[in-house]
């Protein structure tokens, strides 16, 4: 994977070519160390003379060798991250410092294959543009957690590197609350509980595929209560205490409940009959909380995102007639 030059003043757009990609020809290393960027606009900037290596400029088939240095100079007004208004997300809080967001399900959170131009990154790019990309040396621009998506709910985004370094550090230390509705499969005997199970991740043939348990795996945890039982079903509260990728959706699979309308991590079986029963189209799946100390003042904040009306319908399918609301039961 290509570096970034951490001794440059924009580490994002400056990279060290290291001896794993001695040999490699720019425009791939260029597409590896910047996802974020349409492949096309990235060959545009080459056949303008906007890349160069080791202060030449360079063409799109040059051969790479170890320790050359790669520069990127974007046309001013320009982003590595394409910009488009079109794509659609609540903003329920903004401030100086953060964005607190409503993702809708379906989604994508940031560029990647296959989704260059339809992310919520290219939507906050055309609303905030260069006050989020510049920020953070890891392709962040802001972004100090992602939803999966199929999942909707609550993000926040730092608006400046101060509230970005904050937040990162509040999420690393484990301090962020973070609270999801999760409708899962099966009736889940236990009131409240906690799946303590190691996850991890590795790419093969270009795609992300799930570790669980084992080798390459880190240390993972969630805590959960039951709010209402179906039968066959169960609505769960969900609050992940660390941060791993599809952290819910493998946890409560690999304990036996997977949640209803996942097409990757489900039982594709019992989400047909979840669809035929109450219409569930989606991963029922909602980020409802978030709370976490401000990164400029420190007081606690917190914020709310109602369950959306199609989840809504699936659970007044589920309770039929004469139950409206959901009722804990212990």
């Amino acid at each position: 994977m290509p570096v970034p030059d951490l001794n440059s003043e924009d580490p994002r757009r400056r990279f060290l070519v290291t001896r794993e990609n001695d040999g490699r020809p720019l425009g791939d290393f260029l597409a590896r160390a910047c996802p974020e960027a349409p492949v096309g606009f990235l060959n545009r900037l080459i056949g303008k003379g906007l890349v160069l290596i080791d202060g030449e400029a360079a063409t799109r088939g040059t051969r790479l060798r170890s320790g050359q240095k790669i520069a990127l100079h974007l046309p001013e007004g320009a982003h590595l991250v394409a910009p488009n208004p079109e794509v659609q997300f609540g903003i329920i809080h903004e401030d100086p410092d953060i964005l607190i967001l409503d993702k809708p399900a379906g989604v994508v959170s940031e560029p990647g294959i296959g989704h260059k131009l339809d992310t919520i990154l290219n939507g906050l790019i055309a609303r905030y543009g260069e006050g989020l990309d510049r920020m953070g040396p890891e392709h962040d621009f802001g972004m100090v957690h992602r939803l999966d998506r199929d999942a909707s709910g609550l993000m926040v985004v730092a608006r400046n590197p101060a509230a970005y370094g904050a937040l990162r550090k509040s999420f690393r230390s484990r301090t962020v609350e973070k609270r999801y509705l999760a409708l899962v499969i099966g009736d889940v005997a236990r009131p409240a509980g906690r799946i303590e199970i190691p996850l991890g991740r590795v790419r093969r043939g270009g795609r992300a595929v799930a570790v669980v348990g084992g080798t390459g795996t880190r240390p993972a945890r969630t805590e959960f209560r039951v709010l209402e039982r179906f039968g066959g079903c169960t609505l769960v509260e969900a609050s992940p205490r660390t941060g791993r990728w599809r952290q819910l959706r493998l946890h409560f699979r690999a304990a036996g409940h997977p949640i209803a309308g996942d097409t990757d991590e489900g039982d594709a079986a019992r989400n047909e009959e979840m669809r035929e029963r109450t219409g569930l189209a989606r991963l029922f799946l909602h980020a409802e909380r978030l709370a976490f100390d401000h990164p400029a003042h420190g007081r606690r904040v917190a914020f709310a995102s109602p369950l959306p009306t199609e989840l809504e319908a699936v659970l007044s399918a589920l309770r039929g007639p004469g139950r409206r609301t959901c009722q804990a039961i212990c």
